[in-house]
Parts: C-alpha cells; structure tokens; sequence
C-alpha cells in the first residue's frame, strides 16, 4: 500500500549485468523497499537496544499483537489462510522492519511473510490497515492463485504483472474501498454506490502497482483492466464487501456459524447415528381454538 516509485534505469552494461545478478530471479518483487531483503544491498541491521528506534519497533510488535487479537478482519483472514492448509504465525509471519520511500508495508511471497514499516506506522490504526491489506495477499498466495515462487517463469510475458494486479484488485476492494473509508476519502458519494466503488478499486489498485513494479502508468492501467473483471467478482474468503469493520462482524458470525454447522455435520457422518449431536427441536405450539 505505498506511494508512487519513480522507476529507475541501467545507464550501462555493467549496471544491467550486475543489476540481474543481484535479483534472485526475473520476479521483482520490489525488495529495493525492504532494505533487509534486499539482495544487491549490503545491509546491517541498526541498534534496537535503546532509545526511539527500540521504543519504536517494540510498539509495532505490540501493535500487531493487538490487531491479530481485536480486529476481526485480520483474526478471520488468519484462520482461513490456516484452514487452507497453510501454517501462519505472528512470530514467523509477520515482520516489523525499517523501509525505504514512503512505504507502509509489503508481502514477501518468498519468504511468506508480511512487512509492516515500522518507520511509517506503529500506532495500532495504521498497523491493523497495513495488516488487512497484506493478509489479503497471504490469502491469495497461499491459494496458490496469484502468486508462484520466485524460482517459477511466468508462461506469458504478462502473467506475473497480471496476478499482482489481481491480488491489488482483491485487497483494494475487500478493506480499502469498503462503504465508510471510501466515503471518508472522498471516493464515492450516496448515490451509483457500485460504479464509484469500482473506481476506487482501480485507483487503489493502480497506486499499489506501480509503487511495486518498475512500470509506466500506461501499462499498469492495461494490467488492472485485463484482470478487472474475474478479480473483483472474487470475494474469497468473506463471500461480500463488508461495508465497514462493523458490519464484518456479522459476516464474521455467520461464517462461524456455518464452519460449526459443517463440522457437525461431518461429524454426524463419521461417527454414524448413535454418535449424533444433541440438537433440540423446536416444540409446536397448539393451534388457537376455532
């Protein structure tokens, strides 16, 4: 979710040649912005024993910690990405690290981990917004629908610009855009709700791709038309756009409640009739006297 890169150019052979040993493979996948991830940088790690920086990185760990506890967005996307058969943990998965630009946060497909730039946001908002829109991406990746690995071709020239741009739409759309924060940025009004929806998904979109790609505007405007349409019908794993965090509560309920009403009917079928679960009936009342 970060601002707008101006995309750099290799003056000379040398620069291209050394700029394609350092990158692991064709896949940019914008590590320029994570210094420690960087693998053409020769990074060190600052000092987090004392003073602001060390203040400043313990608060974005609290901080992660409290929105994986609080916000049922990011509590209910962690346990799908687990109930798609991939492990997630805080400590593991998520990240707190110095970046470079104007950046708030990325995902590391490689590594599978969130990024949350602790140099732009550690107040609690900010850092359950980064991790909204970045569990989105773990969703997608561990779906196996957007992203590959980094040591995968894309077949066509395209692919890899196009399952970003999918991935953008979907995260766009399902927390950026939803009815409260787009109303709040200006983005859509009280009336075509649906028209002025998809406009600040591509818009969102759109900033988001060319914050991560070396591209022009021209060709990240191309990518996100070409994969619009099949991205944005795709609500997994929500089913719908929650309007606002509140309202995903409900959806929240409902989902649960249908996982429970699954589990117990699994449940049933492999334990066979005497093992079924008490469910109680409800008791019919009498009809009232003619």
């Amino acid at each position: 979710m970060p601002s707008e890169r101006q995309p750099s150019s290799a003056s000379t052979a040398a620069d291209e040649s050394s700029a394609s040993k350092s990158a692991p493979s064709s896949e940019d996948y914008g590590y320029s912005v994570f210094p420690k991830r960087d693998p053409g940088a020769d990074y060190k790690a600052p000092a987090r024993f004392i003073g602001f920086r060390a203040w400043r990185h313990n608060r974005c760990l609290k901080n992660v910690l409290d929105c994986s506890m609080t916000d049922p967005f990011i509590r209910y996307l962690i346990v799908a990405i687990r109930s798609r058969g991939c492990s997630f943990t805080l400590s593991r998965n998520v990240s707190c690290e110095r970046c470079r630009f104007s950046f708030s946060g990325g995902y590391d497909p490689m590594r599978k981990q969130v990024a949350v730039c602790e140099n732009e946001f550690w107040a609690k908002p900010g850092i359950c917004s980064v991790l909204r829109h970045e569990l989105i991406h773990a969703f997608d990746d561990c779906r196996a629908v957007m992203f590959k690995g980094a040591d995968e071709e894309a077949k066509e020239p395209n692919e890899s610009l196009d399952r970003l741009a999918c991935t953008e739409i979907r995260a766009a759309s399902l927390n950026h855009c939803m009815l409260g924060a787009a109303k709040m940025e200006g983005y859509t009004g009280m009336f075509n709700y649906a028209g002025q929806h998809q406009h600040c998904v591509k818009s969102k979109a759109l900033m988001s791709v060319l914050a991560a790609r070396q591209i022009s505007r021209p060709e990240g405007e191309a990518a996100i038309e070409r994969v619009f349409d099949r991205c944005y019908a795709d609500l997994e794993p929500f089913g719908r756009i929650p309007a606002s965090l509140k309202s995903f509560r409900s959806i929240a309920i409902a989902l649960s409640l249908t996982a429970l009403g699954t589990a117990i009917q699994f449940r049933r079928l492999a334990n066979g009739p005497e093992m079924l679960l008490p469910v109680p009936l409800p008791v019919p009342r009498p009809l009232p006297d003619a």
